[in-house]
């Protein structure tokens, strides 16, 4: 038994409900379904403690990892990373930036709908509240399970944070970089409406090739096409639009070997 008056079924329905909705929310949808009445502090308290304890399982992995330097399994062909942070709601008004990483097993090309995708299975994730380095040094019980060190190729497909960039020196300093689509197709259509006006006609007819180019060809072809915008947009005295331009493709160059989309 557990500590408290609950058996450990009535204390697990109590922590996934509060992991699933706000602890007032889980309180209420237990008491609906059971009949059971239960507090909402009682909710958030027994939510909290079953995080926390959750915590020290692969805090005290990663430390076991460090301290007998545990070699790796053997990992997949082909693993895919990926880093993000999100910002999730503490309690009212309350906001903080929580780190994820998801990893996943690459599966062989294969034609739907007439076009060549590639999918990935086995996925798995692994979350942190936590700064950069932390995430990064705790992030290892999971690599580790998942045999990124020994995978023969990993494919990183990442935003262009440069905390992540470290994330990825750190756990596999070799993996194929590339800057996620949307990511990549959102500074260039920064650039674009800046100077010809979101959602106007003229921006829609100049988008469509850059956006079919960073997505089937020649990367360089799209930031010559930044280059054009930016010299014609200084030569119409469009300082504001200019600087945006700029910034899109000083930070599109700055990631240039990224870019990798077609490839």
């Amino acid at each position: 038994m557990l500590p408290g008056q609950l058996t450990p079924r009535r204390h697990e329905s109590r922590v996934r409900l509060g992991t699933w909705r706000s602890c007032a929310q889980a309180a209420e949808a237990r008491h609906l379904f059971t009949g059971v009445a239960v507090s909402e502090p009682t909710v958030r308290r027994l939510t909290a403690g079953a995080g926390a304890a959750y915590e020290t399982i692969p805090t005290a992995a990663v430390e076991r990892i460090e301290r007998e330097l545990s070699p790796a399994p053997p990992g997949p062909r082909l693993q895919r990373l990926s880093v993000e942070g999100a910002m999730v709601p503490l309690q009212p008004r309350a906001w903080a930036a929580v780190k994820t990483l998801a990893s996943g097993t690459v599966q062989a090309p294969r034609q739907e709908r007439g076009e060549w995708v590639v999918h990935t299975a086995e996925l798995a994730y692994f979350s942190r509240l936590s700064d950069a380095a932390t995430f990064g040094r705790l992030a290892l019980v999971e690599t580790h399970r998942r045999g990124t060190e020994t995978a023969r190729t990993v494919w990183a497909v990442r935003d262009g944070a440069e905390w992540i960039q470290g994330f990825m020196d750190l756990h596999r300093p070799d993996a194929v970089r590339m800057l996620e689509f949307p990511h990549a197709l959102e500074d260039v259509a920064c650039a674009g409406q800046a100077v010809y006006g979101e959602g106007t006609a003229t921006f829609t007819g100049w988008f469509t090739t850059p956006r079919q180019t960073l997505r089937h060809g020649d990367p360089g072809e799209v930031l010559q096409a930044l280059q054009r915008l930016a010299a014609t947009t200084k030569r119409r005295g469009q300082a504001q639009a200019v600087a945006t331009v700029q910034e899109s493709l000083g930070y599109l160059e700055n990631r240039r070997e990224m870019l990798a989309s077609a490839w």
